[in-house]
């Protein structure tokens, strides 16, 4: 194969972090680009805008430098394997990238999507000057489909669906409960057939007379005056006369015979008396699986009765989620007109570049597999490029499946396959913690519980090197102080954290330091227990503005204007810097706050949201500190984007947008605090991870579901099941459980 031919071989590159995968990619765009292939025809995609914003940088970086500098242009030569590259040819084609911006395929998978949707909307369906719903916009549209859930459907039926849900058991409001189903489960819904959900097999429990006999042998059985032996059967005889099941099956001698262990407080239990419980250990477990399939199936109707009033509100709203549109196109669609898609787009695509391959969601790579099919089998002007690293997936919570990586290598034809293992990134010292702690996951304590897990990451697991021999580095594992009596040990370790980082800070005062953590109520903590001891953090997690007393201050007043009896608004403000300025002296004078109310109202409808708020920030700002202040600009920018948006009647609309929006604080600071998903791709002198104290399995899911390829539809579903309670499932739904963890 000629070296400048590499560029067309159909390639799958399973890349460590740090080893250059973003390098290979932009490596093969420029290949194919200096090959004059047609720069619309190239489908270079990643998750987020940012990433795509940086292969495109680097790409025009790399291009620009090599016609500048020929040490340069000799490098990238030899890179791309392109020994007749000259000044004037990279010149050539840097001047075609540049008046190609416009046309340029270089961005994230549901910008893809969304403009063949948009090039389709009469034969998908879709409503004239559709969009894609913002999250503040489709939080409201859930919100109301459940309000129509509960308002419309017949109470009685929805009090029995809830009641199924959670055994009568329910601690939180209705509306509480539904948003959670929809929240974690709408997304599974819309993915499975209603057959995946009434897969759980069902076993016929006693009848009523061969119950009661059974329960009369328990109750008379001989025990041979063993007292722990006797104690534990009165134990089991009560709660099986009780139907408290589930108990009966994790507690006493039945818990023994389930598990055929036949062992209770290390005596024996005889077989005859092991003979006498298992009828009706057989009853407890036909009993609670049809439980389990019942909740099963009223999860499923209680989410057909929210998609119903979701896709009404959708309709008449004329919005989609970005879910929705992959969904189309996931159905067959694209197959059917795929030529057609080219004919619209004004291209044909040549080449597909897939970045961070990991975190791509069944649905997504249906939409994409036809097109991957055709550039991969397409002859030698078309290719397929790939890279991803399971051991990186960290978007399973929206949908990705790891092992997707597997389905491409089966699926489309003649793909090599390589590795990258060295890091161009990290210190031996990182890269030697790294061998060290993943590279014996199967000897580690910790694992033991999750041995199967770990066997499957040991099996998977290469040795990483670096290129970096050189580089200094230090790595150190150091435990919070234990939380006294009383206190949250959350609290002690943030804070215990944030005095850490300060002594580096201290230390290294030049050096940027990463502060990476799981979850955005994380991100305010450290920011605040920071700024507590005089650390200046950049804090890009992205939190709701509420976490600024000047901020406050402003929702109190927009609260009274829509509530002006509300005393805790006026309380607030009476003791506010804006009290002067409002005429609001005690919050006791009602007719002031009635006063301020309607002067507010009338000055929002009559100026917008923008400059009304703009005047009160200018009034608080000299009682604000920096970070205050540029929490009210922040607020501003949001109360100037929904005047041109989407004003309400409702005060109290604007109050709920600015309460849900994540806004992020980044500054010039040295130490930049971020969640895990936000720090992917970037690079700091030093690292701190202050959460490493949290459960490896994550939240405990409401459902588990069974994907016979990890690609295609979820065939089975079941309620999630603790622990001690699986052994009463067939060894089929059992499996699914084992998977699942």
């Amino acid at each position: 194969m000629k070296a400048r031919n590499r560029h067309y071989r159909n390639l799958v590159i399973r890349a460590s972090a740090g080893t250059g995968k973003t390098f290979e990619l932009s490596n093969r765009f420029l290949g194919l680009a200096l090959a004059n292939e047609p720069l619309d025809g190239i489908l270079a995609t990643t998750f987020t805008r940012k990433a795509a914003g940086e292969i495109l940088n680097r790409v025009l970086k790399r291009l620009g430098e090599a016609v500048l500098d020929a040490d340069k242009l000799a490098e990238l030569s030899a890179q791309v394997g392109d020994s007749s590259l000259n000044r004037q040819r990279g010149l050539h084609v840097l001047g075609n990238l540049v008046h190609a911006l416009h046309r340029l395929r270089v961005g994230t998978l549901d910008s893809f999507f969304i403009q063949i949707a948009q090039s389709f909307s009469l034969e998908l369906a879709l409503s004239h000057g559709w969009q894609i719903a913002d999250e503040i916009e489709d939080r409201r549209l859930r919100a109301e489909a459940i309000r129509m859930v509960l308002q419309d459907g017949p109470t009685r039926d929805t009090v029995r669906l809830l009641n199924l849900l959670t055994k009568g058991e329910a601690a939180r409001p209705v509306s509480q409960q539904i948003a959670t189903l929809v929240n974690n489960l709408y997304d599974v819904f819309l993915e499975t057939p209603a057959g995946a959900w009434r897969s759980i097999p069902r076993h016929k429990p006693l009848g009523q007379a061969e119950l009661a006999a059974a329960l009369a042998t328990l109750a008379n059985v001989e025990l041979a005056d063993v007292r722990t032996l006797e104690r534990a059967r009165r134990e089991d005889l009560d709660r099986a006369q009780s139907e408290h099941w589930e108990e009966f099956l994790t507690k006493g001698l039945a818990a023994k015979v389930l598990d055929e262990s036949l062992q209770y407080c290390r005596i024996s239990i005889p077989t005859e008396v092991a003979a006498v419980y298992r009828p009706l250990v057989s009853h407890a477990k036909a009993i609670l699986i049809g439980q389990i399939a019942n909740q099963t199936v009223a999860t499923r109707r209680l989410l057909e009765r929210f998609d119903a009033a979701y896709q009404q509100l959708k309709a008449v709203s004329r919005t989609l989620r970005f879910e929705d549109v992959t969904r189309m196109l996931g159905q067959g669609w694209v197959a059917e007109r795929i030529d057609e898609i080219g004919y619209r787009l004004d291209v044909q695509l040549q080449h597909l570049l897939l970045d961070e391959f990991q975190d791509t969601s069944p649905p997504q790579w249906r939409a994409l597999q036809p097109f991957a099919r055709r550039v991969a089998d397409g002859g030698k002007r078309r290719s397929f490029f790939c890279v991803g690293d399971i051991k990186q997936a960290i978007y399973g919570w929206r949908g990705g499946v790891a092992e997707i990586m597997e389905v491409v290598t089966s699926t489309l034809p003649r793909l090599a396959t390589t590795a990258l293992n060295k890091s161009w990134r990290s210190s031996p010292a990182v890269i030697d913690t790294v061998n060290r702690v993943f590279g014996n996951l199967t000897g580690s304590s910790v694992m033991q519980k999750y041995a199967a897990a770990a066997r499957q990451w040991s099996d998977r697991f290469t040795p990483h090197t670096t290129a970096l021999a050189e580089l200094p580095g230090y790595c150190q594992l150091v435990a919070a102080p234990r939380a006294a009596a009383g206190a949250k040990q959350y609290a002690v370790t943030q804070a215990f954290a944030a005095r850490a980082i300060a002594a580096l800070n201290d230390q290294c005062p030049t050096h940027t330091v990463g502060v990476l953590v799981r979850d955005n109520e994380t991100v305010a903590r450290l920011i605040y227990e920071l700024r507590r001891i005089g650390v200046a953090a950049s804090e890009e997690g992205g939190v709701s503005l509420v976490n600024s007393p000047a901020v406050q201050v402003v929702l109190s007043l927009l609260t009274l204007a829509d509530h002006p009896g509300d005393t805790a608004a006026r309380f607030h403000l009476a003791h506010s810097p804006l009290a002067a300025k409002l005429r609001l002296a005690h919050h006791t004078d009602s007719a002031a706050a009635w006063r301020v109310s309607e002067q507010v109202r009338r000055d929002l409808m009559t100026d917008g949201y923008g400059p009304v708020l703009y005047g009160w920030t200018e009034a608080l700002a000299p009682s604000c500190d920096r970070r205050d202040r540029n929490r009210l600009r922040q607020l501003v920018e949001i109360a100037y984007a929904y005047d041109d948006a989407r004003v309400t009647p409702r005060v109290a609309d604007f109050v709920s947008l600015v309460q849900q929006q994540k806004v992020e604080d980044p500054t010039a600071a040295n130490v930049r605090v971020m969640t895990i998903h936000q720090a992917k791709g970037l690079e700091f002198d030093l690292v701190v991870l202050p959460q490493l104290d949290v459960r490896l399995t994550g939240q405990v899911p409401q459902v588990v579901v069974r994907r016979p390829n990890p690609a295609g539809p979820v065939d089975l579903v079941c309620r999630y099941l603790s622990e001690p309670l699986r052994a009463v499932l067939p060894s089929e739904l059992g499996r699914v459980f084992d998977e699942h963890q």
